[in-house]
């Protein structure tokens, strides 16, 4: 496994990773067989509390849970948002954990890429809890 190191402070958010995103489809089976909970606030706590991982893992760019927020559905959320935000930076990141110089730097280097998604990565976070939310309470999951 390549670990694309560096710990990220940022929004909880740790660098490596474990396995591929999981698709829409999966992630709507997922919500709607989960009995966790359908308001907006009480999902954003339980994502508070998730902590993922990206990186590579035999080869493909993935993320991992590496905390559980307790709600496989709100974890997927987070490892959803971080993949879609860091996706087009997969090739830049790659050619940094490959190259020239030491772990700190190019953790640095991660850390300012990773840094500049996190707008992105907060504004899936919020959409894909707003979506759990409705798919819950208007999908009949949860009640």
């Amino acid at each position: 496994m390549i670990v694309l190191a560096a710990l990220l402070a940022l929004q909880g958010f740790a660098a490596d990773a474990g396995e591929a995103p999981k698709s829409a489809a999966q992630t709507v089976a997922q919500a709607a067989e989960s009995n966790g909970g359908s308001d907006l606030s009480e999902l954003e706590k339980k994502l508070q509390v998730w902590k993922g991982r990206w990186g590579y893992n035999d080869g493909k760019f993935g993320c991992e849970t590496r905390n559980t927020s307790g709600d496989s559905a709100v974890d997927s959320v987070g490892c959803q948002a971080l993949m879609a935000c860091l996706s087009p930076e997969e090739e830049r990141l790659n050619a940094i954990a490959q190259g020239a110089g030491d772990d700190k730097t190019r953790g640095s280097e991660m850390q300012a890429i990773v840094a500049k998604a996190q707008p992105c990565i907060a504004e899936k976070r919020h959409q894909g809890l707003i979506a759990l939310a409705q798919l819950r309470n208007f999908g009949g999951a949860g009640k």
